[in-house]
């Protein structure tokens, strides 16, 4: 990262490309808004960008620690054209293979190729539409780039080609949330659970938000309970008992189910 002593050392100057999305931070490991963009590199004498050192591609900038990965522009632009070249290349050789073309949706993607991926996006939901794993993936990448009407498309071929598969259920339970159906959300949310409870907490935790925004405090309660008798070992983790504990003075229940430990356990 750039240094400065007394307004002279390095510095970044401009933001093209400038990029914003919610992510996890890699340094400070916080949700937050991170930024991609290009910049140029600069020795500063007081504070002023002076003589140029090369253009730099800045990614998952923190918007809370300002932390981020930097690579050379031109190392940049090599690794994006070299990556899509041999994506382009795996899918040509197995052009039957749908995996193939996540794999170049993905690349498009991650080098910021917008245009070239969402044509690909559409070729592929055409051309393999009754295929469940596909449709999922797609659907899951236009979610990622909020494409709304599209990513429920896909889901709902997902729920018509097998509507009892764990990640249709998911999709069946999220859509009931959405639309406050909250009694067949949580049948759903319980079903998962059931099967894999570490791997289908999400729902739950949905489930008991949208329980709470609706004053139905009592209900969400229960479904504290029924997941800590699924995984009880979240009765060690500070911030999910913080939530209860603050649920539970709401109510004005005096026996916590998740009580505070002292020093000594």
């Amino acid at each position: 990262m750039p240094t400065t002593i007394n307004g002279i050392g390095t510095t970044y100057f401009g933001k093209k490309k400038l990029e914003q999305y919610e992510g996890v931070c890699d340094s400070c490991n916080r949700s937050t808004t991170l930024f991609d963009y290009e910049t140029g590199y600069y020795i500063c004498v007081i504070f002023i960008p002076i003589i140029p050192l090369g253009r730099k591609m800045i990614l998952g900038e923190c918007s809370i620690c300002s932390q981020h990965r930097v690579i050379s522009l031109r190392d940049w632009e090599q690794m994006k054209e070299q990556s899509i070249s041999q994506s382009m290349e795996e899918l040509t050789s197995n052009a039957e293979d749908p995996a193939k073309a996540i794999e170049l949706l993905g690349t498009y993607t991650a080098f910021k190729q917008y245009d070239e991926a969402r044509e690909l996006a559409a070729a592929v939901k055409t051309t393999h539409w009754e295929h469940y794993d596909t449709m999922l993936a797609i659907g899951g990448w236009y979610e990622q780039m909020k494409q709304t009407a599209e990513a429920e498309e896909c889901f709902q071929q997902c729920i018509a080609l097998d509507p009892n598969c764990p990640s249709s259920v998911r999709i069946r339970c999220i859509t009931h949330l959405e639309n406050n159906q909250l009694q067949d959300a949580q049948k759903l949310a319980y079903e998962l659970f059931g099967q894999a409870p570490i791997d289908n907490m999400g729902p739950m935790l949905m489930l008991i938000h949208v329980l709470e925004q609706t004053g139905q405090d009592d209900v969400a309660y229960e479904v504290y309970k029924h997941i800590l008798q699924g995984i009880p070992e979240l009765k060690e983790d500070k911030d999910f008992c913080k939530d209860i504990r603050k649920l539970e003075k709401k109510l004005g229940v005096t026996e916590s189910i998740a009580p505070k430990r002292g020093w000594f356990g």
